[in-house]
């Protein structure tokens, strides 16, 4: 029997979903690791204006009302996270101040995050010359 495509992808995906419901392992996580260089993740502050006028107009038990409403918010976002470098490990945008991530190992060999504010200290260093941006 020639099934068409759309049935063997369904067929499939079920196939590995009961799998991995029977297989199904509890998730568990190391010990927590300090990270190093930073302590703030996220930082953002808003303002919210919102507002409008009503008229409203009305005779004994009648009464009719007019109203329009706005709403304007600014958010400014002043620690981020960004990988600024490219070298695929998130880096910490905190004040306009870019804290690069690498990674140390500890003496029992734990990969530790650390952050910096050079590059240098990355698997990808921004170079930059000053006199060719003249």
């Amino acid at each position: 029997m020639d099934y068409p495509t759309r049935y063997i992808r369904m067929e499939v995906l079920c196939t590995i979903v009961r799998k991995y419901a029977q297989t199904k392992k509890k998730i568990t996580y190391g010990e927590p690791i300090k990270v190093i260089g930073i302590s703030k993740f996220s930082a953002s502050s808003s303002n919210t204006f919102s507002g409008g006028p009503a008229i409203k107009a009305g005779w004994q038990y009648i009464m009719a009302t007019v109203a329009t409403s706005t709403s304007r918010t600014t958010t400014k976002t002043s620690v981020y996270f960004s990988d600024v470098n490219g070298d695929g490990l998130v880096d910490i945008v905190s004040n306009g101040k870019v804290y690069f991530n690498h990674i140390e190992f500890d003496a029992q060999g734990h990969a530790i995050p650390h952050f910096t504010l050079s590059s240098a200290d990355t698997p990808s260093p921004i170079i930059y010359d000053a006199k060719k941006n003249r």
